[in-house]
């Protein structure tokens, strides 16, 4: 196993050590990275463990999301007959062969809820209950897309009553749009697609909705699709692995007259654990860009990726932030610097953190870092005193070893005198007389305000 894991270690650093790449080398690149972070994206968001609590929330509160969900069917003008059978092609789209038994006592549980024969405080509590798993799913999707600041709680109520009036009416659309044609074959090919293609508007729509970020389109597509494809290969292989182990006869025998409830668990676990991975892949599509540098950084460098920036190498990504803007080209996307220093990008991000936090540096509106301070006055000394001020935890005056490591700092600035703007003219090469003039301070100020 190790020998073949090094064979294709080396395979990897020959093509990603490459300049010019053919295109299918650039997409088995991309491919790698992709799938690599997509597996550390979803350990990291613990899928198995979120699937599990959505399908707790998902036993407790289906009874009350179909009651309200049926209940809006008579308002919106849809016919007793017609209602029955978008129930019966609700069933069949979620719902895998093996466990249809649900569908059937699903519905003789919900056709005895009357919303309207339980007052005020029944009917509240049958919201709050379908809403908790809204506020379940939405919690999780926010949490894969890093999202700190939530929706308000008035919010979530507006967009749970939304979905839950949406739902029928995409139902019925779909069912409409299938009724209506009657050629044969035509028909059996839009009787297999209308629900696949609603399964998939159902998932692009949560993607790009529920998270209180922003979701670009192509990520929500994306994942939407994908989730689409697997949630319809998860109906076909449980229903063949059921068939297959015959866990129908062996669970009658074990658990009697309950014997349905313990697959269907199953099913609604992985149903969670499959839209939770459409959501995951939307997640690494929507931030492509850092999560696959990312990992590019992790298998070209190895042991070094973990090594995390001192000081000294925030004075490095100083100067070389202070080289490109003295060439005249404004402000430094951290990619060049990245490129120009031959550093992990995360290391690059992150000194340039240290960097803003000190002071010494600002993010420009367009992208970009600027210099926050003349790079004449700044000396490479206050540079590296200041960063390790920010990057390493304080002690007391009186810890051990104090006096040695101040001693040594000051020998440092004493020694490293020199400005910022020295070294970086030193750096630079000389054919950066084509740049324009770099900007000024004052504009520099002007865009600050801005």
């Amino acid at each position: 196993m190790e020998p073949l894991l090094a064979r294709a270690m080396s395979a990897y650093r020959l093509i990603a050590g490459k300049g010019a790449k053919p295109l299918w080398q650039r997409l088995l690149l991309t491919s790698i990275h992709g799938g690599i972070a997509l597996w550390r994206e979803a350990r990291s968001d613990q899928l198995f463990v979120r699937a599990a609590t959505l399908s707790y929330w998902t036993l407790v509160a289906i009874v009350p999301v179909l009651a309200l969900a049926f209940a809006m069917m008579g308002p919106l003008g849809l016919l007793d007959s017609i209602a029955v059978k978008l129930k019966a092609e609700l069933y069949t789209t979620v719902l895998a062969s093996s466990v249809t038994e649900v569908g059937p006592w699903l519905d003789s549980i919900v056709s005895q809820v009357q919303l309207q024969a339980l007052g005020v405080a029944g009917f509240l509590g049958v919201v709050l209950a379908g809403s908790k798993m809204y506020n379940s799913v939405e919690e999780a999707f926010n949490d894969i897309f890093r999202v700190r600041q939530r929706r308000s709680w008035l919010m979530r109520i507006t967009l749970f009553y939304t979905v839950v009036t949406l739902g029928p009416l995409l139902l019925a659309a779909g069912y409409a749009a299938t009724s209506e044609v009657h050629s044969g074959v035509l028909s059996a090919l839009l009787g297999r697609a209308v629900p696949v293609l609603l399964t998939m508007a159902a998932f692009v729509g949560a993607i790009k909705l529920l998270p209180a970020t922003q979701v670009r389109w192509r990520a929500a597509i994306t994942g939407g699709f994908l989730g689409a494809i697997l949630f319809e290969a998860l109906k076909f292989g449980f229903s063949a692995y059921t068939a297959l182990l015959g866990a129908a006869s062996t669970n009658l025998r074990v658990y009697g007259s309950l014997a349905l409830l313990p697959v269907f668990l199953l099913y609604v676990y992985l149903l969670w654990f499959v839209v939770l991975l459409g959501v995951e892949v939307a997640y690494v599509v929507n931030h492509a860009r850092p999560l696959l540098a990312e990992e590019a950084d992790r298998l070209r460098m190895g042991d070094i990726w973990r090594r995390r920036p001192d000081a000294c190498f925030g004075l490095q990504v100083m100067v070389a932030l202070a080289e490109g803007y003295l060439g005249g080209s404004g402000r430094v996307q951290s990619d060049i610097l990245v490129e120009r220093l031959g550093a992990p990008a995360r290391a690059v991000h992150e000194a340039l953190d240290m960097l803003e936090t000190a002071g010494f540096v600002v993010a420009a509106e367009g992208g970009g870092f600027l210099p926050a301070l003349p790079l004449e006055q700044l000396s490479a000394g206050r540079v590296i005193r200041a960063c390790r001020a920010v990057s390493v935890p304080s002690c007391g005056d009186d810890a051990p070893g104090n006096d040695a490591v101040v001693r040594a700092f000051d020998a440092i600035s004493a020694e490293l005198d020199e400005s910022v703007a020295a070294l970086a003219a030193a750096e630079r090469p000389e054919s950066t007389e084509c740049f324009e003039p770099a900007p000024t301070l004052g504009s520099l100020r002007g865009e600050r305000t801005r």
